[in-house]
């Protein structure tokens, strides 16, 4: 919700709770991240009736304990060969979260950390105690 606010008064694009992204044209890559960000330009282009194409710009998946660390790297490798731009993983059970802003380019943030996308979300912060809370 906190994502949502931010990008509704800037006017920078949706976010979205479990959209589906087909990843590739020519693959049946399909994936659902728990909250998505696409971009303003990227939204425009969609069309009422059409799936949204290509990797979200941010994709963010709350990793659950069944979920096996080769399906997480998979999932994460899958965004990033299609074109996002940060996948935030974040981990409620061991209170961290995970930013992958390329498969070279990753950072572990505990709770007391501020989360910042400046590259993708200019001017967003958010603590990464309030992404582990059920309400954040």
């Amino acid at each position: 919700m906190a994502l949502h606010g931010f990008l509704n008064q800037r006017k920078l694009g949706e976010v979205y709770q479990e959209a589906g992204y087909q990843l590739f044209p020519d693959r049946q890559t399909w994936l659902q991240p728990d909250v998505s960000f696409y971009d303003a330009e990227r939204v425009a282009a969609v069309k009422a009736d059409e799936y949204l194409q290509g990797a979200p710009d941010v994709a963010i998946e709350v990793i659950s304990p069944s979920e096996s660390a080769s399906d997480i790297e998979g999932k994460t490798e899958a965004y990033l060969e299609a074109g996002a731009r940060a996948v935030v993983l974040v981990f409620p059970d061991l209170r961290r979260v995970r930013v992958c802003l390329g498969l070279e380019q990753q950072r572990l943030q505990r709770e007391d950390d501020v989360r910042e996308l400046p590259d993708v979300l200019p001017g967003w912060r958010m603590a990464v105690k309030a992404m582990l809370s059920e309400e954040g």
